[in-house]
């Protein structure tokens, strides 16, 4: 660990400003924390009015010292999972004002975090920032997802996930692949989720029938147009929670785009609530953001895939108004199968059938050997 030119341990206070407002401010490094390591706490007056702005440049810690005036500054260097260097730099802009930077040294990336009582000050530092430094380019040359998650300090971002352009699929392939007439209701998916109504769709069946294949394909159709953004089934228990709200709310006034959500292997989200002795909070919050308040909030079209039966899904879920499209993702019988194969020059079948698309496109695993089973495959096979 290399800190200078002062331990954090030694808890900094920040002097008063003109104005009268205190504010002590103390840093401690915590490896475990979800800022990275290093945490700011604030402890303002209560008549303190505290505002922060952020914004991602491509720049160095020893450019960004010379562009940002400051009394004092901290770095700290650390190294992450991937031994990539990660280094933060804190700077004491004076008057109660801090400036917090995270550095990804292998991409050249800053997130710079700007806590002022001015106002008017962090717009103009950001403004200089942006007029000096450029900010970083997305690739888009292939389709691309989102994940939520946190940056370097801590706060929420949206993460771009890139996917092969393979994954999509032409029309008479999505007919062999999923069944007669699946090209067309395809077609009317994508085309709803680029609306502005909210909505769920359901994708059901065992698992390998093909339903994350089916996934990939609409953001390999679509993603230039819709912006997907994968969330775990456990996201739902927090999406009424003010950090999540103010996140989407910021989210949606820097974005136009129609947002669509995926949520795989959703069950513990979409079983009616009897079986689980009462309606969890999350199956509450989904309920909202299909045809709620909190659908008007999120501005989204939800899509759930999972493996249990239509028939043990809230029955709240699939009402008129709210359920947008669903589909069941089947086997396909063993004249059905063959065609894949053929077209996808794949090894020979056994077996009279079913088969799921895992079991079709199956890929034994190195060395693996069941006994009496040779021909089963694991984790996709119902």
């Amino acid at each position: 660990m290399n800190i200078s030119p002062q331990s954090l341990d030694s808890s900094p206070e920040f002097p008063h400003s003109s104005s009268g407002v205190t504010h002590n401010q103390k840093f401690r490094y915590n490896p475990r924390s979800e800022g990275g390591g290093l945490e700011v706490d604030w402890f303002p007056d209560k008549d303190a009015s505290i505002h922060t702005i952020k914004v991602i440049v491509r720049a160095s810690a020893d450019g960004l010292r010379n562009a940002i005036p400051h009394r004092r500054s901290w770095t700290y260097t650390n190294w992450n999972i991937k031994n990539q260097q990660i280094e933060w730099l804190l700077l004491d802009l004076g008057e109660g004002g801090v400036a917090e930077c995270c550095f990804d040294c292998q991409n050249g990336r800053a997130i710079v975090r700007l806590s002022t009582p001015d106002r008017i000050m962090g717009i103009e530092t950001v403004q200089a920032l942006l007029k000096k430094f450029k900010r970083p380019r997305r690739n888009r040359s292939n389709p691309e997802f989102q994940v939520l998650c946190r940056d370097g300090l801590g706060d929420m971002e949206f993460h771009n996930v890139s996917i092969p352009r393979k994954w999509r699929c032409e029309g008479n392939d999505l007919n062999l692949l999923y069944g007669k007439h699946f090209e067309s209701w395809a077609e009317e998916i994508g085309g709803s989720l680029t609306g502005d109504e909210s909505g769920i769709v359901l994708l059901s069946g065992e698992p390998g029938t093909g339903k994350t294949c089916f996934l990939r394909h609409l953001i390999a159709s679509y993603s230039r147009k819709v912006d997907f953004i994968y969330l775990p089934p456990i996201f739902f228990a927090s999406a009424a929670s003010p950090e999540i709200i103010t996140t989407w709310v910021r989210r949606n006034m820097r974005n136009e785009r129609p947002t669509a959500l995926i949520i795989e292997d959703a069950e513990d989200l979409l079983v009616d609530g009897n079986e689980q002795g009462g309606r969890t909070t999350a199956t509450s919050n989904l309920l909202n953001a299909t045809d709620g308040l909190l659908g008007d909030v999120l501005k989204a079209k939800i899509i759930c895939s999972f493996n249990c039966s239509i028939h043990r899904i809230d029955r709240a879920l699939i009402r008129p108004g709210r359920l947008k499209a669903a589909w069941k993702f089947e086997k396909l019988g063993r004249s059905q199968a063959e065609c894949v194969r053929e077209r996808f020059d794949l090894p020979q079948l056994s077996g009279p059938g079913p088969f799921s698309l895992a079991e079709i496109f199956r890929d034994k695993p190195l060395g693996w050997e069941t006994p009496g089973q040779e021909e089963k495959t694991i984790g996709f096979a119902a």
